[in-house]
């Protein structure tokens, strides 16, 4: 079995499919998102790109309680997990070994601010982002020249030539 690795995103770890990138998104973990009822939409252990194979989220609207709610297909979930088995398309995640410190350290930050794209993004890297955040927070808004100590300059007219 394949691995593929997990990104941070808005407080969520989620993988992203090797093909169609970010079309393929599905959630890993959902650790502080803002998004309630995420939790019935995490992959369990495993990642199928619901992009290559449609089939693995696939549901029906049936009515319960006066209510139509949908219901996972389970047979067309079963028939894509079969294909993407024969393809060689099911992904093991893998987590981050520094994952508990990459969280702590996004936790300070917006939820939309809160992303990690992998290992090219080091601690020592997120934590200058959040100093650089922090100090765009609380940048004063300048208006006038005279506050950035520019002088300003005014250009002349042209005078035409004489013919």
């Amino acid at each position: 079995m394949k691995t593929i690795e997990a990104i941070y995103n808005a407080g969520r770890w989620i993988a992203l499919c090797p093909i169609h990138g970010k079309a393929g998104a599905v959630l890993v973990e959902n650790v502080s998102s803002d998004m309630p009822n995420q939790s019935e939409y995490i992959a369990k252990e495993e990642y199928i790109c619901p992009v290559c194979y449609p089939g693995v989220v696939a549901q029906f609207p049936t009515l319960q309680w006066k209510r139509i709610v949908n219901i996972p297909d389970r047979s067309a979930r079963a028939t894509a997990r079969l294909l993407a088995h024969a393809n060689d398309d099911i992904y093991t995640v893998i987590f981050p070994e520094e994952r508990e410190q990459i969280e702590q350290v996004l936790a300070s930050r917006p939820h939309l601010m809160r992303n990690w794209d992998g290992h090219h993004e080091t601690l020592e890297f997120l934590e200058k982002e959040n100093h650089v955040i922090e100090n765009f927070n609380k940048r004063k808004q300048v208006t006038t020249p005279e506050e950035l100590d520019v002088k300003v300059v005014k250009k002349r007219k042209r005078r035409k030539a004489k013919s």
